[in-house]
């Protein structure tokens, strides 16, 4: 049961935390003067599931956030402020990861 709890918990932060990193990465583009375009390739098979599928695809989601930061990141290391954006998002989502990691082993 505490881990079924540990998991909604997730899933709502994860939900409220999505919006609001799309709301940042969305001022950072515009910052630097350009209009956010939304462009989503994420390879979810969706329907009915169980906690366990459910936590492996949040993890795969977070995986593939985190991989996207982490191909970005050497591309702005003339930008300071965007260099430090990308770098606390790569820990946010690390942070994810294993956090969700943890709750499937």
């Amino acid at each position: 049961v505490s881990r079924v709890l540990a998991a909604e918990k997730l899933f709502a932060e994860g939900t409220r935390e999505t919006l609001e990193h799309a709301e940042a990465i969305a001022k950072q583009i515009r910052v630097l003067g350009h209009i956010p375009q939304l462009k989503i390739e994420l390879d979810l098979r969706g329907g009915p599931t169980n906690l366990q599928e459910a936590l492996a695809e949040m993890l795969e989601v977070e995986r593939q956030a985190l991989d996207a930061y982490k191909e970005v990141l050497p591309r702005v290391t003339d930008d300071q402020m965007l260099e430090d954006f990308i770098r606390k998002q790569i820990s946010v989502e690390t942070e994810h990861v294993q956090e969700i990691a943890s709750l499937l082993e």
